[in-house]
C-alpha cells in the first residue's frame, strides 16, 4: 500500500502519521504534501477563509481589512464601501447611519 500525499488545505507534521490536520481558518495551501503549517498561507485582505477550504473573495460589497480573516463585513455606520478592503470615513457635511 502506497502513502497519500496530504491533499490541499491540509498538512501532517509526524512521520508514520495517519491522518493530514487542517489548515487553521483563514488560511489556506494549495498544492499537497505540505508538511508544515507554516506553509498555510493567510487569505489576504479582501478575501476570507471560514472553513477548510481556499480563500473566497469577499461578497459583494462587504470588506476584509487584515491577512487571515475567516469572514468579511459591511463598513460600519459612519464610513462608506470603497474597496473589498478599504471602508472610508463618511467626508464633513455627510454621514452614513447604518452598516454597509
Amino acid at each position: 500500500r502506497l502513502c497519500t500525499a496530504c491533499a490541499a488545505g491540509t498538512f501532517s507534521t509526524m512521520q508514520a502519521s495517519t491522518t493530514c490536520r487542517a489548515c487553521k481558518v483563514g488560511s489556506y495551501f494549495t498544492g499537497t504534501g505540505l508538511n508544515s503549517a507554516l506553509g498555510c498561507a493567510l487569505c489576504p485582505p479582501g478575501k476570507y477563509s471560514n472553513e477548510t477550504g481556499p480563500c473566497h473573495e469577499c461578497p459583494d460589497r462587504s470588506v476584509s481589512l487584515q491577512f487571515g480573516s475567516p469572514s468579511c463585513a459591511f463598513c460600519p455606520a459612519g464610513q462608506y464601501f470603497k474597496s473589498a478592503t478599504h471602508c472610508a470615513n463618511c467626508d464633513t457635511s455627510t454621514y452614513s447611519s447604518s452598516t454597509g
